[in-house]
């Protein structure tokens, strides 16, 4: 759906402001002055990215990855009440929800899947492989059961070089398009994710800076 990587790779990073508004909205978490306005620069640099004219062409995928972004958030919240479930326990869970849908969506909007399946060379199974075990199973887990222990604030940071190891990759390897306003806007969205994380990751550590918002 998406014609380069880039921008999907830095729509998906709204998921840490994501967690830390539902954490305040649904669990009663404390949030700071300047993790709101990291969401804002956050959503501002989604918004100017997507404005690009090059980038307006993959709006589709983008708005898709702000909607993962949006799940993955409501996710890990409730990853972090649900201490009594196993990390393993809970991605075949999510694992087993995610197979019934995408099955259904496959069945009703594509055709020739069996084919494409023996067609299929070696690189296509290893991605699905590696997918599947090391991003899927092994790394999910791992992120489910730091939250569990932690706090989402401070896990969340170092997740912060998805993005870029992703344009790196997009822009060497798949002629990603990297124009000024796309770089500016990704560029806007992490400084802001970075904010949002450190200051949650200051207010755990009892250093909150800025003054509490309480709506």
């Amino acid at each position: 759906m998406a014609n380069d990587v880039s921008p999907l790779s830095v729509s998906l990073q709204l998921w840490i402001p994501m967690t830390a508004l539902f954490a305040f909205l649904l669990l009663g978490e404390r949030i700071t002055v300047p993790a709101v306005l990291g969401m804002l620069i956050a959503f501002f640099g989604i918004a100017w990215m997507v404005l690009d004219s090059h980038a307006f062409m993959d709006l589709p995928a983008i708005m898709i990855g702000v909607g993962a972004s949006v799940a993955w958030a409501l996710t890990t919240v409730i990853a972090r009440r649900t201490r009594a479930v196993s990390p393993m326990k809970m991605q075949g869970l999510l694992s087993m929800t995610a197979f019934v849908f995408l099955l259904l969506g496959s069945m009703t909007f594509e055709t020739g899947q069996v084919a494409a399946m023996q067609e299929a060379p070696p690189l296509a199974w290893g991605a699905v492989a590696f997918g599947a075990l090391i991003s899927t199973v092994i790394a999910t887990g791992l992120a489910f059961w730091l939250v569990q222990r932690r706090e989402a604030g401070r896990v969340t940071p170092y997740l912060l070089l998805t993005p870029v190891v992703s344009i790196l990759i997009g822009w060497g390897f798949m002629g990603d398009v990297l124009t000024v306003q796309i770089l500016t806007g990704a560029a806007l969205t992490l400084l802001g994710v970075t904010i949002v994380a450190l200051a949650e990751r200051g207010l755990r550590a009892g250093v909150a800076p800025g003054a509490k918002v309480r709506l």
